[in-house]
């Protein structure tokens, strides 16, 4: 599951630096720093959530063998 998610963002990524650079113009400074708040997203998301799965009930599993 964790593969076909990093496959989804990465190849989110990469074509919107293809549509930044193509279709908009911009040159690779441009494109990385259009990106740069995505970027933050990135490293910020995984730390948002961490007090709320242990203040919670554990949840059963949706796939067998998780």
């Amino acid at each position: 599951m964790r593969v076909l998610l990093n496959l989804g963002f990465y190849g989110l990524l990469f074509l919107t630096t293809v549509y930044f650079q193509w279709h908009r113009g911009f040159d690779p400074l441009g494109t990385g720093l259009a990106l740069l708040p995505v970027g933050r997203w990135r490293r910020s998301a995984p730390r948002c959530p961490g007090g709320w799965p242990r203040a919670s009930a554990p949840a059963p599993r949706s796939w067998p063998g998780c």
